[in-house]
């Protein structure tokens, strides 16, 4: 029982340290690129636009989501 309980503890830590370095890596490139993009439009802002917001939102929600149920 406790070996169980340490491979979903294991799992569950893995999972979200993936989460975490994925949404970092999302992080950063969606400011690099939203960041070239408005500098190309003349207006340099590091603000990401809703759509980029709610994948990141998304991709929160689904990690909770996991932790939750593991």
């Amino acid at each position: 029982m406790p070996t169980i309980a340490v491979a979903m503890m294991d799992s569950s830590c893995i999972v979200m340290s993936l989460y975490y370095v994925i949404e970092n890596q999302l992080h950063l490139y969606l400011y690099t690129s939203w960041g070239y993009l408005s500098s190309r439009s003349r207006r340099f802002q590091m603000i990401p636009d809703n759509n980029q917001r709610k994948l990141l939102e998304w991709l929160r929600t689904i990690g909770e989501f996991y932790l939750f149920f593991a």
